[in-house]
């Protein structure tokens, strides 16, 4: 008999430290559940041994009462190389399965009494999808699942492919450019295919942007009831207001996980395209790349002058609050920047595009400065880093915005009303 109380979360990564877009959305939805009487367990990948080492602290963190793992498979998997050119499943999402994950899962399921299946991403219910005796386990005993998508892949990812901005497509070898496009077309079309089949076959799907949850519903009309907007804030108290004193002069910073597709591409246009004509009129301005998961070619762009690679803090706010404006230059769409919510929080100076600001709801305000081109994006950041009185400003209006609009109980209400 299933307590229907008892939430499985299953996640692509063990969630410590709690970093990053993916892990700040688990914290809070962890932490309004914990206030009412849900218990969560968490199963997920591990890559290795100090992974494991951080189970105990995911427990204490984020709440979980248990914490299973598999270990993930080999970074190139051949087996979805093979499947992605003779049987036509996505690469994208076809690695985030393994039998041994899935077979784990159909145990818990079997045992744990659980009432609700939470997958982060689509991409991980493929291990429900692909495994008939899971799903026939799971109907028999009436669990609902749930998908918390993040993002649509297939919306970011055709973006990218017409951008050209192929260099972060998770395929597991380098090729020319031609051939690069006929792999990524060939891919999108599997991907939109199997990620839209996820959404189709779950009970519920949690979107975090308006757009996002619009973009779904045009696609799949007849299962609109089965879609749930969460709008994801920050919980005031948590965050210091960002004191101008403790800002270097000239300074500027990207913040996010470079492994994603649309960060990759932000900071590659801005490396390009924006920073050389801010460079021509302040040669003293600092660019500091700070985050994790950064390729070669992000690492690559440290040069020691005017472009700084940082890489990944686990005191965020400690790192962040040395430099004067957030710099948001997204092109592609999809998803909510959670940089964004938390920079707000903090009282940060922040510029982005119309892109990065999508999936918002900023209530007719304006927290953030806009730039949609290269050049208004590097007049706003001479503004703000040479004028103090205008950027303190900015801060306070900023933090001010988060004061008045982001509240515990009113997130807290908006998840209670998805899982109850």
């Amino acid at each position: 008999m299933n307590n229907k109380n008892k939430i499985l979360f299953i996640s692509r990564t063990m969630p410590f430290p709690v970093m990053g877009g993916d892990l700040f959305v688990l914290e809070n939805i962890m932490k309004a559940l914990s206030e009412s009487e849900f218990e969560a367990d968490l199963l997920c990948f591990t890559r290795s041994n100090d992974d494991v080492s951080k189970i105990k602290k995911v427990k204490e963190k984020l709440g979980f009462k248990n914490v299973f793992y598999s270990k993930i498979e080999q970074k190139i998997n051949f087996r979805c190389v093979f499947e992605w050119v003779f049987k036509k499943k996505s690469y994208i999402f076809n690695r985030f399965y393994s039998k041994k994950f899935s077979k784990k899962l159909l145990e818990l399921v079997k045992t744990g009494e659980y009432s609700i299946l939470v997958f982060e991403h689509a991409f991980m219910y493929v291990n429900l999808l692909f495994n008939p005796v899971l799903k026939e386990e799971i109907r028999e005993r009436n669990i609902k699942t749930v998908i918390n998508a993040h993002v649509l892949e297939s919306f970011v990812f055709d973006q990218a492919h017409n951008l050209n901005t192929l260099s972060l497509a998770p395929f597991p070898f380098d090729a020319p450019f031609r051939i690069w496009k006929f792999f990524i077309k060939k891919e999108l079309n599997f991907l939109k295919k199997i990620e839209f089949h996820c959404i189709k076959d779950a009970d519920k799907t949690i979107f975090l942007g308006q757009e996002d949850l619009k973009r779904t519903e045009n696609i799949l009309p007849e299962k609109s009831k089965r879609f749930h907007l969460l709008e994801i804030s920050p919980f005031i108290n948590n965050y210091p207001y960002s004191e101008p004193e403790f800002e270097e002069k000239n300074s500027i910073y990207f913040l996010g996980t470079f492994s994603w597709v649309q960060n990759h591409d932000a900071v590659m246009y801005f490396v390009k395209e924006i920073f050389p004509l801010i460079l021509q009129k302040n040669f003293q301005i600092k660019f500091y790349l700070v985050g994790m998961n950064a390729g070669k070619d992000i690492k690559n762009l440290h040069c020691g002058k005017n472009i700084f690679f940082v890489g990944e803090k686990e005191d965020i706010f400690e790192e962040i609050k040395k430099y004067s404006v957030l710099v948001v230059p997204l092109r592609l769409k999809g998803g909510t920047r959670i940089k964004i919510l938390e920079s707000i929080a903090w009282g940060k100076a922040i510029i982005s595009t119309s892109s990065g600001m999508e999936g918002f709801n900023t209530y007719g305000e304006c927290p953030v400065l806009i730039a949609d081109n290269a050049e208004i994006f590097t007049q706003k950041v001479l503004e703000l880093v040479s004028d103090d009185s205008l950027r303190i400003k900015i801060k306070e209006n900023a933090r001010s915005f988060a004061q008045r609009h982001y509240f515990f109980e009113k997130f807290k209400e908006s998840v209670l009303k998805i899982f109850l």
